[in-house]
């Protein structure tokens, strides 16, 4: 019985890691390669692994309302894009912070669109979490806000859309069809922006990286289905949120970054915040 409850905590931990790794490594490679390069290989790996199970007739596709799958894929590939882009430009924990905070505004436009009533332990995190991010976004109280803070608060924002668009397909689609249609879409709208910008890759670490990207990412999103399955939504969303720390650790080890303190503190309220609506939300 304990090993069951701990069967979907374990596969998000574990998808936490792969996400982790993953977008470490397209901050490594942004310095090589462009961000629409970096970004095809990403939704590619999704068509390569599950088309051929479909051919086999493992499972089938079935998308009846074409309308959401068109927003979720449109805005996934703008956020996508958008993510990778400041994450070249900044820092990789604070950029991670900033992206995550999508969860503030999925919040927030599912109250005014749909009319979704927030708990009130959220409806407290929320001014909360907006504090902590002034402190990141302005470490210094000079009211200045960086490119890369600037296109990550933008593809947080288009990344809130694809949690609602995501949202309601999953009310009458399976997730592998989603997944499968909107890799193989986000993908096919990639490849005249990567063709144009495409990089050489000039050495087999290269290849090995861009494979371990698009692997341990469809790997990831194919776990995290898996693990929401069986284990509940607030410790999914707390557990989720162990992204930004490790991001952190990895923009300081890897990256060389310095974090301030002030950012630092902000990031603390932040994730706390966060914390506080993935389990009450």
């Amino acid at each position: 019985m304990t090993t069951h409850r701990l069967f979907g905590p374990i596969l998000l931990i574990i998808t936490t890691f792969f996400y982790a790794v993953s977008h470490g490594l397209v901050k490594h490679l942004t310095g090589d390669m462009h961000v629409t390069q970096l970004a095809f290989v990403r939704f590619i790996s999704g068509p390569l692994v599950l088309v051929p199970f479909w051919m086999m007739g493992r499972f089938k596709i079935r998308i009846t309302r074409w309308k959401p799958m068109l927003i979720r894929t449109s805005f996934g590939v703008s956020t996508m894009l958008l993510y990778f882009l400041a994450l070249k430009l900044g820092e990789a924990g604070r950029v991670s912070l900033i992206f995550q905070a999508s969860a503030i505004w999925a919040m927030i436009f599912g109250k005014i669109l749909f009319d979704e009533t927030p708990s009130l332990q959220t409806r407290w995190a929320v001014p909360v979490a907006f504090i902590g991010l002034f402190f990141v976004i302005n470490p210094s109280m000079h009211f200045k806000i960086s490119l890369s803070d600037t296109i990550a608060i933008v593809a947080s924002l288009l990344n809130a859309i694809v949690f609602l668009s995501l949202k309601d397909l999953r009310r009458d689609h399976d997730t592998l069809s989603i997944i499968a249609v909107s890799y193989s879409l986000s993908a096919l709208f990639l490849v005249i922006p990567m063709m144009i910008y495409f990089t050489p890759i000039a050495t087999t670490t290269q290849w090995g990286l861009l494979i371990l990207i698009g692997g341990i990412g469809f790997l990831g999103n194919f776990l995290m289905t898996v693990g929401f399955k069986y284990t509940a939504t607030g410790v999914s969303g707390l557990i989720l949120v162990g992204l930004v720390p490790m991001m952190y650790a990895i923009g300081i080890a890897f990256f060389g970054e310095s974090p301030t303190l002030d950012s630092l503190f902000g990031a603390a309220i932040v994730i706390a915040a966060l914390g506080v609506i993935a389990k009450y939300q």
